[in-house]
């Protein structure tokens, strides 16, 4: 094994630690934006960490609007459609797997392949003409 001098795995880290605080900023940014008041929220220039943290924000979401539906009410939703997709994929890619692991055919090399290029929600999107 080839060792790296000091300088070249420092500046490894360097450049590391650089790309990790710029993928980060967006998802603190948001995170700490998320306990702002709505005067620092609008405030210029814009506030990085908030005076005074609130839960008010999360509170908000969470509580009935007008027509009539919850914060909540979309994580159930999501709850409901990702449980019914996973019962789906289960049900249809364990007797698949258990098929391609139990039995080989003479054509199995040049099927196996073909069948996993194309993802399969290719063949459900909708083209209009």
């Amino acid at each position: 094994m080839k060792r790296h001098s000091r300088a070249r795995r420092v500046l490894g880290a360097v450049i590391l630690a650089t790309a990790l605080a710029i993928f980060l900023f967006p998802v603190v940014w948001m995170f700490l934006t998320s306990f702002k008041s709505e005067a620092e929220f609008f405030s210029y220039p814009p506030v990085f960490i908030p005076k005074s943290f609130s839960l008010v924000n999360y509170l908000n979401a969470m509580r009935f609007p007008p027509d009539g539906r919850g914060g909540l009410q979309g994580v159930r939703d999501s709850l409901i459609v990702s449980s019914g997709s996973m019962a789906v994929s289960l049900l249809l890619g364990a007797p698949a797997a258990y098929s391609f692991a139990r039995y080989r055919t003479r054509r199995w090399r040049a099927r196996f392949p073909c069948s996993c290029c194309f993802a399969r929600s290719i063949y459900w999107t909708p083209t209009w003409d």
